[in-house]
């Protein structure tokens, strides 16, 4: 069974969350946000086992929120996107391996991301970058 620790649907504001997966407390995910037109904006997301962040929806805006993990042979996606015409912008996820932004969908948005990762982004087929993405 697959646990959130913070879940919403459509039209939904998930905010100000400090969110902590992992397998201390049943191997969770952190945020999952299934429906459009949400904002995912300034959480701070702790040591999960597979997603951060992730979103099923369109129209959704993910800003401003940090992915970071303590495990260093992590295998999930800081942010993962599966759905259409959603802005990423000015996230942060840090150190892991593979730990990183990946998406699903087309005519997405993104920009002035941070991603501490061999690869950024991952299926931007359609997408439109905003620049200033940058890899360390």
């Amino acid at each position: 069974m697959i646990h959130w620790t913070v879940q919403a649907g459509s039209e939904s504001s998930v905010r100000f969350n400090s969110a902590q997966g992992g397998c201390a407390i049943g191997c969770a995910r952190a945020i999952r946000i299934q429906g459009d037109q949400s904002i995912i904006q300034d959480n701070n997301v702790l040591d999960t086992n597979e997603h951060g962040i992730f979103v099923d929806g369109t129209e959704n805006v993910i800003l401003n929120n940090e992915a970071r993990t303590e495990n260093p042979g992590h295998s999930g996606w800081g942010i993962l996107i599966d759905g259409n015409a959603n802005v990423i912008e000015d996230n942060i996820i840090l150190p892991a391996f593979n730990f990183r932004l990946t998406t699903g969908g087309s005519g997405n948005f993104y920009g002035n991301n941070r991603v501490s990762a061999p690869t950024i982004f991952l299926g931007t087929d359609g997408w439109v970058d905003w620049g200033d993405n940058v890899r360390f």
